[in-house]
C-alpha cells in the first residue's frame, strides 16, 4: 500500500489544517513507508520522503494543468495506490491512471447557508463537486451530522461514506501553575473565551450581545475573542462599538497552539453558540484544558460535546447568558461539567482517527 496524502504546511492552523496536520503526522509514524505526503509549495519541513509538486505563476489554467495532468503522472512514478484529499480545498480535479481517491468532507456548509459564504464558493460546492465527488472511492466524514449533509446535498449513497471523527492532541491538558507562570496573555482580570475565525456562522454578535447582559448583571469578566478573521466579520467590530464594549470585549488574532493552551487553561468558560459545525475542534479543546463549555444544540456540536457541557439554541441571547452565569456562580456544578469533558475527550484520539483512517485505505484497495 502505497498512500499520497495531499497537504500544505501553512502558517496558521484553524481546523482543517489541524486535522491535515495530524493526519500525515501519525499516518507518517505509522506507516512510515507507506505514506507519502505532497505539496504544492515548498517548506523547510519538507523531507527526502515526502513529494513536491511543481510551482507554477499564478495565472489562469496553472492549477488545472497541474492537478489533472501532472498529479497524476507524478503519483504513478512514485508508485501510489491511493491519493487522499483531507479537505476540500484539496481536491479540485479528478485522479485517473488507475489510481483510487480518498476523500475528507468536514461540512457542506456553503450549501446549508449560502448567504453567509463567498459566491465564488457557493458555485463550487453547486455545480463543481457533485461532479466530482461521484468519482470518489470512498468518502471520509467527520461526523455523523456530516455524512447525513453528504447524502443530503450530494445524493451520495451511505456504504460509500464512512465517520471518522477528529482527535484532540495531547498538548491540550490541564497546566500546572508553573507551566502558566511565563504565559504570553497574562490578561489580569477574569473572562470568557471564543477561539474560532470570525464570520457569520460562528454566531460571534450572540456571544456579544449575552455577554452585554453578563454586564448589565454586574460581573467583572471580560470577553476575549480568538481568532483570524474570515469573511463578513465587520457586522461583530460595529456591534462592540454600538455596545460601548471596546473595553470589555478583547479581540487577540491568531494564537499559535502553545499559547492557546495556557489560553483555554485561564479562561473561565469557553463559549462556542455556533450556527452549524461540521466537528468542531474548539469545545473539545476546551474541555481537554479542563474548561467548562456552552455549546449550541445544532448540527454536530451535540454529537461531539455530549453532556459534557451546557448546550443552547444559537440565537437565544438569554439562554446563552443564563449558562454563563449557572457556570460563574454554580460550582459544584461546574467541577461536574470539568470532569465529564476530561472524560469525554478520551473517546477523540488523533491517532486513533488515523488508525481508523489507515483502515479506509486498506479496504478501498482490497475493493476491485
Amino acid at each position: 500500500m502505497r498512500v499520497a496524502i495531499m497537504c500544505d504546511v501553512p502558517d496558521q492552523f484553524t481546523g482543517l489544517e489541524v486535522y491535515t496536520n495530524d493526519l500525515v503526522k501519525y499516518a507518517c509514524s505509522l506507516e512510515h513507508e507507506s505514506v507519502f505526503p505532497v505539496h504544492r509549495k515548498h517548506s523547510k519541513t519538507i523531507s527526502e520522503h515526502d513529494i513536491l509538486l511543481p510551482t507554477f505563476p499564478k495565472i489562469m489554467g496553472a492549477s488545472l494543468v497541474r492537478n489533472t495532468i501532472l498529479l497524476p503522472i507524478i503519483l504513478k512514478k512514485h508508485g501510489i495506490d491511493i491519493v487522499h484529499y483531507p479537505t476540500q480545498s484539496h481536491f479540485s480535479s479528478l485522479c485517473p491512471l488507475g489510481i483510487k481517491q480518498v476523500l475528507t468532507i468536514h461540512d457542506t456548509l456553503p450549501l446549508i447557508m449560502p448567504n453567509n459564504f463567498p459566491k465564488y464558493l457557493v458555485y463550487q460546492f453547486k455545480t463543481l463537486w457533485p461532479i466530482l465527488i461521484q468519482k470518489i472511492d470512498k468518502i471520509i466524514a467527520v461526523s455523523e451530522s456530516t455524512k447525513r449533509d453528504v447524502m443530503k446535498y450530494y445524493g451520495i449513497g451511505e456504504e460509500k461514506i464512512i465517520v471518522v471523527h477528529e482527535g484532540v492532541g495531547d498538548e491540550f491538558k490541564p497546566l500546572s501553575e508553573s507551566e502558566m507562570a511565563d504565559m504570553k496573555y497574562a490578561f489580569g482580570f477574569p473572562f470568557i473565551l471564543y477561539v474560532g475565525t470570525l464570520e457569520p456562522r460562528k454566531n460571534i454578535p450572540t456571544i456579544i450581545r449575552a455577554f452585554l447582559k453578563l454586564k448589565e448583571a454586574g460581573y467583572a469578566h471580560k470577553l476575549v475573542i480568538c481568532g483570524k478573521k474570515g469573511w463578513m466579520f465587520d457586522e461583530i467590530f460595529n456591534l462592540v462599538s454600538e455596545l460601548a464594549l471596546k473595553t470589555d470585549v478583547i479581540f487577540t488574532g491568531y494564537i499559535p497552539k502553545n499559547d492557546l493552551v495556557k489560553l483555554y487553561n485561564a479562561a473561565d468558560l469557553f463559549v462556542y453558540p455556533s450556527l452549524y459545525e461540521g466537528f468542531g475542534l474548539p469545545p473539545l479543546e476546551a474541555m481537554a484544558c479542563g474548561t467548562p463549555v456552552i455549546t449550541s444544540n445544532h448540527s454536530s456540536l451535540p454529537e461531539v460535546v455530549g453532556n459534557s457541557g451546557i448546550m443552547v439554541e444559537p440565537n437565544d441571547i438569554q439562554g446563552l447568558s443564563n449558562a454563563m452565569i449557572k457556570f460563574l456562580t454554580d460550582k459544584d456544578f461546574r467541577q461536574d461539567m470539568i470532569r465529564l469533558g476530561l472524560e469525554r475527550v478520551k473517546l477523540f484520539s488523533p491517532k486513533q482517527s488515523v488508525i481508523n483512517t489507515l483502515q479506509v485505505y486498506r479496504d478501498v484497495l482490497k475493493r476491485n
